[in-house]
């Protein structure tokens, strides 16, 4: 493969319009990269200002109104035989072109196009790519029934059914999200490749590899292309990692003229299996398959693949994923576009998430449906690092509503659900494929069979789960969008919460990055500067008195105080954020300025995701994981992240360290405010992910730095255990402290603030409204 990826593009722009052959119109044709994407482009230029700082994403909607042009120039390969342009990924109309000669057109951004060059190339050549603008995505075709549907939902629960989104396999996130705008990309955001080889081109390989007792079987899949009907070898070769031949195995293959799919097996002795990072080492095989005609060398290729085994068990209150005959308990984060121009993510952007997720102990990242196919250094990076992944198709949101299912709208699901299926199908982390997010799987029947269809057409034998929430796992939306307690977390009995989550305001070093330096502090107040984030002394919680049922103050009330007013508020509300929600979990620490708001939105998120997660880890039991959302964001926005789209933590992900330690230390208390003088009943968990004991252990609880409870204690593999529980009276700071240690190393530590308490609830009209909208996802 060469790689035509680079900086030396160029695009141009044309007036919109069906024809598909007026290159000879562009007026103008400036630099560009690939992979890469039209905004992203324009704004290298300063044609358009920076999207994500302030609202100038406004200023740059006339880059809808146009078609685009992109060109690049290459050189024939000396040496090849055959060549052939691969392109992985085209946002989203393309029509492709070789010196002038039209190769063909294209609709889907997830399916790889391949085009024979062998014919057409001179010494000199010229690639150029049309791709028609955001006004002429796909427009969904409503019915008679689907407006009445529409009038009926915006006049009960203010939803907008049937949204156009729906007519395109586009990332949906990039038609609007509750966290990111409305930024339809377009560009070659995935690579542009040249494969040359003989007579006979290897497109794919494809290895599936199961361990059976001792050995592994493989099982090998060629995808051929013969420019005449002949006969060769397949040689396959299994490296160890210093390059040795480990196993050979040659397969003779009678191939047709044109392409063709031929399977076969065999088996690898003594394999090194495949683990999630916090079981073992994510051990990658190397295999190569040459193929060979009379002696003579074909073509060659090389493909990374991990044996390993995963299996889901669902049903009857279980949900509960197992790797390589071991349950796997998740300690999850969802996974949105590191980008909002995805195109521009390079490779060390996903090496730099993934190893903060690792770093936070997570250990399964579920690639959100309204998202992405990643390109294929984010995969490499989870088969690197061990880090399993949930992988859902390009489906999202329709709770009342369903997906086409018109024909042509069934053969673009074909296509794409195809491609994505072969992309991914050698890497080892992708342990699950899901239909996508909340939609109701009977209502969509015929997405969720032609999905299906398109996993076994490529024999990959994954757990596939038709939608989320479903089966067991579950979505809590209560807190936050219902504004329900904190406690209300505690109430879940699903197997599987696969999302929840609070919203929290970056830094104010962040908020510096992408709003006017003049709405914000001229420089950090002197406790930020002193007191790192979540250590900031708020004003106290609201008073013991204050009645359970009256409402905090309202979210005009708590801006007001703090100074986000004006065009800051505007600013901070187009960057997603919800005033109404973040000032009513933060209320209770009475924040009385930005930085104040800051830190109080922080604490209050990190809070939230302490109560749900020791509630579903305590309950190993029965539960089968907890995945937090959401691990990144792709823009600068207050959302629900816990690192911001710089990089920049938030207080939750340092909580959340302790709190997906494969050893967490637990305590169970009643949620209520904790004044000096109280008493304090708590339980001490200890729960056990490792496959290891931890003999003789120290537990100790603390509460404002005295000592209250300790013991000596075995910590079992596996286990779930009940050390204890501790009875005090709070004195001092309202904070109790519980440290586990092991051979004098702190295996695990916990915090807990006693002062925050969520006196508020949900209303019944909110928990009605709840109640239908997640029924709608099972009707």
């Amino acid at each position: 493969m060469i790689d035509l990826g680079g900086r030396d593009w160029e695009f141009g722009s044309v007036e919109p319009g069906p024809r598909d052959d007026d290159y000879e119109r562009v007026r103008e044709w400036r630099p560009a990269s690939v992979p890469g994407g039209l905004h992203a482009d324009l704004a290298a230029l300063n044609l358009i200002s920076d999207p994500y700082v302030s609202d100038n994403l406004e200023t740059s909607r006339w880059v809808e109104e146009r078609d685009w042009w992109y060109r690049k120039s290459f050189r024939r390969p000396s040496d090849a035989r055959r060549v052939f342009l691969v392109c992985l990924g085209i946002d989203y109309r393309s029509t492709v072109y070789v010196n002038g000669r039209r190769l063909g057109q294209h609709e889907g951004m997830f399916s790889t196009q391949s085009y024979e060059l062998t014919d057409l190339l001179e010494t000199e050549n010229l690639l150029a790519v049309r791709i028609s603008g955001a006004r002429s995505l796909p427009r969904l075709k409503r019915s008679l029934r689907d407006r009445l549907e529409q009038i009926l939902a915006r006049a009960l629960f203010q939803a907008e059914l049937y949204p156009e989104r729906f007519a395109s396999l586009k990332c949906q996130m990039s038609y609007g999200w509750d966290f990111a705008p409305r930024l339809p990309n377009l560009g070659l955001w995935d690579d542009v490749l040249l494969a040359t080889s003989g007579d006979v081109w290897i497109r794919r390989v494809r290895i599936g590899a199961t361990p059976i007792d001792n050995q592994a079987r493989l099982d090998v899949a060629l995808d051929l292309d013969a420019r005449v009907a002949s006969t060769v070898v397949a040689c396959v070769q299994i490296l160890a990692t210093n390059g040795d031949i480990i196993v050979e195995q040659p397969f003779p293959l009678a191939l047709p003229d044109g392409p063709s799919t031929h399977r076969f097996h065999l088996f690898l002795d003594q394999p090194t299996l495949w683990q999630p990072w916090d079981r073992g080492e994510p051990c990658l095989q190397r295999a190569r398959v040459i193929l060979e005609h009379q002696g003579e060398q074909l073509d060659v290729a090389e493909e990374s693949f991990g044996v390993r085994s995963v299996e889901l068990v669902r049903g009857k209150g279980r949900w509960s994923l197992r790797v390589n005959g071991e349950e796997e308990y998740l300690r999850g984060t969802n996974w949105v576009p590191a980008d909002a121009i995805y195109g521009r993510v390079q490779a060390e952007d996903y090496e730099r998430l993934i190893a903060q997720a690792k770093q936070a102990n997570v250990n399964v990242l579920r690639v959100w449906g309204g998202g992405l196919r990643e390109k294929r250094a984010f995969y490499e990076q989870c088969d690197r690092q061990g880090m399993l992944v949930w992988q859902e198709f390009p489906f999202a949101c329709a709770f009342f509503d369903r997906f086409p299912s018109d024909q042509t709208h069934a053969r673009l699901v074909e296509q794409e659900a195809r491609s994505m299926v072969d992309r991914l199908y050698n890497h080892p982390s992708v342990a699950l494929w899901c239909g996508g997010n909340e939609f109701n799987p009977r209502r969509n029947r015929h997405i969720v069979d032609n999905l299906s269809l398109a996993l076994r057409y490529h024999g990959d034998s994954r757990p596939f789960v038709p939608a989320s929430p479903g089966g067991g796992d579950a979505h809590n939306w209560r807190v936050w969008h219902g504004q329900a307690n904190l406690g209300d977390y505690r109430r879940e009995r699903a197997p599987l919460l696969s999302e929840f989550g609070l919203q929290a305001l970056p830094d104010l070093a962040t908020l510096r990055r992408f709003l006017p330096l003049r709405l914000l502090p001229s420089e950090a107040a002197p406790e930020e500067k002193t007191c790192p984030v979540g250590e900031l002394k708020l004003p106290a919680p609201h008073s013991r008195s204050r009645s359970a049922n009256r409402k905090p103050d309202s979210s005009a009330a708590v801006l007001a105080h703090c100074g986000v007013e004006g065009e800051l508020e505007r600013l901070l509300r187009y960057h997603c954020a919800q005033f109404d929600k973040l000032a009513r979990y933060a209320a209770p620490y009475h924040p009385g300025s930005l930085t104040e708001l800051i830190q109080a939105t922080q604490r209050a998120q990190a809070q939230g995701l302490q109560v749900a997660i020791e509630h579903y880890r305590r309950h190993r039991d029965r539960t089968g994981g907890i995945l937090i959302w959401q691990l990144n964001e792709p823009w600068p926005a207050v959302s629900w992240s816990i690192v911001d789209y710089f990089g920049t933590p938030k207080l939750a992900y340092r909580w959340l360290k302790d709190l997906y330690n494969p050893v967490l230390v637990s305590l169970d208390y009643p949620l209520r405010r904790y004044n000096p003088g109280d008493r304090i009943t708590a339980d001490i968990w200890v729960v056990n992910d490792t496959r290891r004991d931890y003999p003789a252990c120290e537990l100790t609880c603390k509460q404002a730095g005295r000592e209250v409870w300790s013991r000596r204690l075995d910590v079992p593999t596996g286990g779930l255990m009940l050390a204890g529980r501790v009875e005090t009276t709070v004195v001092g700071k309202r904070e109790l402290d519980v440290t586990l240690t092991f051979e004098g190393d702190v295996l695990s530590h916990n915090f807990y603030d006693l002062a925050y308490h969520d006196p508020a609830g949900i209303s019944t009209r909110d928990r009605i409204r709840n109640w239908i909208t997640w029924r709608a996802l099972e009707i």
